[in-house]
């Protein structure tokens, strides 16, 4: 049984419902689109393939093969070492193909001359009818053959560094989806706990107990005076 690792780092992220960071699409996968959860796929074309950087256009590459589920199309704009490092733990890094899905390279940064990053939107379908955009930094490098991919990097916490996915090292990327998975686990425990620490707090003005009255009024306490006087109970 093959591993999705692409979908295997980022369950994890996704599992969140704000993946790597909402934002506002702008790509033309938003437009006119019917939010009922009943309504038949909407199928997205992407815009053709634009004037990029090389960097850029690598990853450009890349993802049109992931939306078209094309695996070994994919695969080939894996660096060398990725390829060989997932070819051997039989990983995929490219989830399924998807007819609503988009995208938009933007942004190259150079890290020096033989490696960038690249910042990304990628917008699809939820099961609700929406459309959810998650950033992602793509890491590339330069090779005998060209650009290629080599990881990427995702925002997961909003108050935590983005969490990096090396393509390289697979067995990192696992401990990385093991780290998010217990983050998760701890922040639900903890909210879990608060809700329920907040539950269990007595109303206001409510905490001192109090003896019901029965309405009636009470009897004279007996006295030496009147040493005759019913007590009643």
């Amino acid at each position: 049984m093959r591993k999705w690792a692409w979908m295997l780092a980022m369950g994890a992220i996704w599992a969140l419902g704000g993946g790597c960071g909402q934002s506002g699409s702008s790509g033309t996968g938003e437009q006119g689109v019917d939010k009922s959860s009943d309504s038949p796929p909407t199928i997205v074309q992407q815009n053709p393939n634009p004037k990029l950087e090389p960097p850029a256009e690598a990853v450009y590459e890349f993802l049109e093969a992931v939306r078209k589920g094309d695996d070994q199309g994919a695969e080939r704009m894996l660096t060398s070492l990725a390829r060989k490092k997932t070819q051997e733990m039989n990983m995929v890094v490219a989830p399924p193909g998807s007819d609503t899905a988009s995208f938009q390279v933007g942004k190259v940064t150079m890290l020096d001359d033989n490696r960038a990053e690249v910042l990304c939107k990628w917008t699809d379908r939820e099961p609700d009818g929406s459309f959810r955009t998650d950033e992602i930094i793509w890491l590339v490098k330069k090779e005998p053959e060209g650009w290629r991919v080599a990881g990427m990097a995702a925002m997961v916490f909003p108050d935590q560094p983005p969490y990096p996915l090396n393509f390289e090292d697979p067995e990192d990327m696992l401990r990385q989806q093991e780290k998010i998975k217990t983050e998760l686990a701890r922040r639900e425990a903890a909210s879990r706990a608060s809700s329920q620490s907040h539950t269990a707090q007595p109303p206001a003005g409510g905490s001192q107990e109090s003896t019901p009255h029965s309405g009636l009024p009470e009897p004279p306490p007996q006295t030496a005076q009147t040493p005759d006087q019913p007590i009643r109970r």
